[in-house]
């Protein structure tokens, strides 16, 4: 039986807007094997899968417990926007609705935005397809990788100049943006690693995702050790080509698209 404060968080719309941010070119996946992935009121995940008709149904899965809850959608038209609307009831209590907003076509790297009560929490679409790496090949236990390119989001306006870092020990990792030569506006987001994946011969090709504990930011020297959310890092030839990061915090999600390497 669902905890009292789960089934208050369910009884509310769950709103997921895709913003369509340009970010680096993954590899073309199929339809059905995109899922949206973010974090809602600090202690829940949610995973909104996109299927070959649109969003078929929404996942909720309580970190305290580890209970999941699937929800099935359906469509149910399109809004002022012309963006299609996937709505269903949550079967452990029919009277909870989720609802679902996005663009007709969702891709991978779309940032979304999950909504309870006016309460917003980010989240992004990638391949859900099992990616592994040649056989013997693995990424580096440990080390620092850096990249530069453009930054958007939190303290950065759109598309704006910045140098990329991201440094990993064992299970435990730190990605950060700033803006060169690192004196102005940046942000650093700390956690654990949740999976680490090799992408290709050369082991400094890989792709990181964490979860996120901590979050710093230089606006009003901001600090928070209590910020859940995820990261998203993609690595090649030892160049960091994309970064996608959120927290439950307002104005911290950040997307990072890396200048290519020649």
């Amino acid at each position: 039986m669902m905890q009292p404060r789960r089934r208050t968080i369910l009884s509310s719309l769950v709103t997921l807007t895709a913003l369509g941010v340009s970010v680096w070119q993954a590899p073309p996946a199929r339809a059905a094997d995109i899922v949206c992935r973010g974090v809602m009121f600090g202690d829940t995940d949610f995973a909104a899968h996109y299927g070959e008709v649109g969003f078929g149904r929404i996942e909720l899965t309580f970190r305290s417990n580890g209970h999941t809850v699937e929800i099935p959608l359906m469509y149910v038209g399109l809004d002022a926007q012309e963006r299609s609307i996937f709505r269903g009831n949550n079967p452990e209590q029919t009277s909870d609705v989720a609802e679902v907003v996005a663009p007709r076509n969702v891709q991978v790297g779309t940032t979304i935005q999950a909504s309870y009560n006016g309460n917003v929490f980010p989240g992004s679409c990638a391949s859900n397809l099992p990616t592994q790496p040649p056989t013997g090949v693995t990424p580096p236990s440990q080390g620092t990788w850096q990249g530069n390119g453009t930054g958007s989001g939190a303290v950065f306006s759109l598309n704006q100049g910045v140098n990329a870092t991201l440094n990993y020990n064992r299970d435990n990792f730190s990605a950060s943006l700033s803006v060169p030569p690192g004196t102005g506006a940046q942000v650093m987001y700390q956690g654990t690693i949740t999976d680490l994946t090799g992408t290709g011969s050369n082991p400094n090709s890989f792709q990181l995702e964490g979860r996120v504990e901590a979050f710093a930011s230089s606006a009003n020297n901001l600090r928070v050790d209590d910020a859940p959310g995820i990261c998203q890092i993609e690595v090649f030839d030892a160049r960091i080509v994309s970064m996608q990061c959120s927290t439950s915090l307002p104005n911290s999600s950040t997307i990072f698209r890396g200048r290519a390497q020649f």
